[in-house]
C-alpha cells in the first residue's frame, strides 16, 4: 500500500477520531475508545477523510490503494465497492456518498493540528504542547484524570530537562 498522509495526521468526524500516523490499534476511535479497522478501510477512508468534501474518483482510490496497474485488473471497481460498502457498514453508511464517478466524505471534518508547529519560542512550545493536550482530551473523568497527571509529568519533565 501507498502512503498518502499529510502533514494532519489527527482528524475528527462525529463520535470519531482518526490518526492517519497511528499503529495498528490505535488509529481510528470512537468515543475515546479504539475502533477496529482493516487495513484497505483504514487507507480508503484516510484518502477520502483527506479530501473530504471533495469527490474523489474510482480511479484515484485504486491507484492510491492498490498502484498504478491496478486499472488493468479485471474487476478492480467492484473490488474498491465492496472495501467502501465494508467501510461504510463498520463507521456508518451517511458519512461516505457515491457520486457519478467516484465518493465523497459528506460530512463535517476537523483537522486537529499540533500546536507545536506553529511557534518558533520553543517556551511556547512546550506550554501549547501542554494546553494541547488538555483541549484534545476525550472521555470520562478517569481518563481526564490520568490525562492530566501525563500532562503535568510532561510539563515537569520539561522544565527538568531546561534547567
Amino acid at each position: 500500500m501507498k502512503n498518502t498522509v499529510q502533514d494532519v495526521h489527527l482528524y475528527e468526524f462525529e463520535d470519531f477520531r482518526l490518526n492517519t500516523k497511528g499503529d495498528l490499534h490505535n488509529r481510528l476511535f470512537r468515543n475515546a475508545q479504539s475502533h477496529p479497522i482493516r487495513d484497505i478501510e483504514f487507507l480508503i477512508l484516510c484518502i477520502l477523510v483527506e479530501n473530504h468534501g471533495r469527490e474523489v474518483s474510482w480511479k484515484y482510490l485504486c491507484k492510491k490503494v492498490w498502484g498504478e496497474k491496478s486499472l488493468e485488473e479485471r474487476g478492480i471497481r467492484n473490488r474498491l465497492q465492496k472495501q467502501i460498502g465494508n467501510l461504510r457498514d463498520n463507521i456508518g453508511h451517511d458519512k461516505i456518498k457515491r457520486t457519478d464517478n467516484g465518493y465523497c466524505f459528506a460530512i463535517e471534518v476537523v483537522e486537529i493540528r499540533d500546536p507545536k508547529e506553529n511557534s518558533d519560542d520553543p517556551n511556547d512550545n512546550d506550554l501549547n504542547f501542554v494546553i494541547w493536550i488538555f483541549k484534545n482530551i476525550r472521555g470520562r473523568k478517569l481518563t481526564i484524570f490520568f490525562s492530566a497527571g501525563i500532562a503535568i509529568t510532561i510539563l515537569y519533565l520539561i522544565v527538568m530537562v531546561r534547567t
